[in-house]
C-alpha cells in the first residue's frame, strides 16, 4: 500500500511542478508584456509574437493563452482601480479632497484609461520622441485639469503606491503621467 501512495505522490509532483512553472512563466510574461507595452517597447507585434512563441513552446492553444493574458491584465487593472478608489476615499476622509473632486477624479481616470486603450496601437507605432512629446502634452493638460478642479495634485499619490512605478515619486503612471 505504501508503494501506491509513493507512486501517486511522484506522479502528482511530476505534474504539479511543470504546471506551476508554466503558470508562473505565463504570469511573468503577461506582466512583462503589459509593462513593455505601457512603455512603448515591442510595437504591436510584441504581444502577438510572445503568445505565438509561448503557445508553440508549450503546445498550447494561442486563443486560450491570449484569453488568459487578457484576464490577468484586466484583473490587475481592477485591482489598481480599487486601490486608487480606496486612496481617494482616504483623501476625502482626511479633508484633502471633497466628494465632488473624488468623483471628478474617478471619471477622469476612467476617461484616460479608455483613451489609452483606444489609442494603444497608434501610440506604440510612434517614435520615442513622439511618444515623449505626447506624454508631456498629456501632463500639461492634466496640470490644467487639476487646477480647474481646485485639486492640489501634490497631495495625491495615485497609482504610485509602494512597489509601483519607476524611479519613485513622479516616475509612476499616476494621474499626471501617461
Amino acid at each position: 500500500m505504501k508503494k501506491k501512495k509513493t507512486k501517486k505522490m511522484k506522479t502528482s509532483t511530476k505534474l504539479l511542478i511543470p504546471t506551476l512553472a508554466l503558470t508562473l512563466f505565463t504570469i511573468a510574461g503577461a506582466v512583462a508584456i503589459d509593462n513593455a507595452s505601457a512603455h512603448g517597447f515591442g510595437g504591436g507585434e510584441g504581444r502577438d509574437g510572445f503568445i505565438e512563441a509561448l503557445s508553440e513552446k508549450f503546445n498550447l492553444n494561442e486563443d486560450e493563452v491570449d484569453s488568459f493574458l487578457e484576464e490577468q491584465r484586466t484583473a490587475r487593472q481592477e485591482e489598481r482601480k480599487a486601490e486608487r478608489e480606496e486612496q481617494l476615499n482616504q483623501l476625502v476622509s482626511e479633508g484633502k479632497l471633497t466628494e465632488d473632486q473624488k468623483n471628478a477624479l474617478i471619471t477622469k481616470m476612467e476617461e484616460n484609461q479608455a483613451e489609452r486603450e483606444a489609442n494603444r496601437e497608434e501610440f506604440q507605432n510612434k517614435t520615442r520622441e513622439e511618444r515623449r512629446a505626447e506624454r508631456q502634452e498629456h501632463r500639461e493638460e492634466m496640470d490644467q485639469w487639476f487646477e480647474e478642479q481646485g485639486i492640489d495634485k501634490d497631495e495625491l499619490d495615485l497609482g504610485r503606491g509602494e512597489g509601483r512605478g519607476h524611479g519613485g515619486r513622479g516616475g509612476g503612471r499616476g494621474m499626471g503621467n501617461k
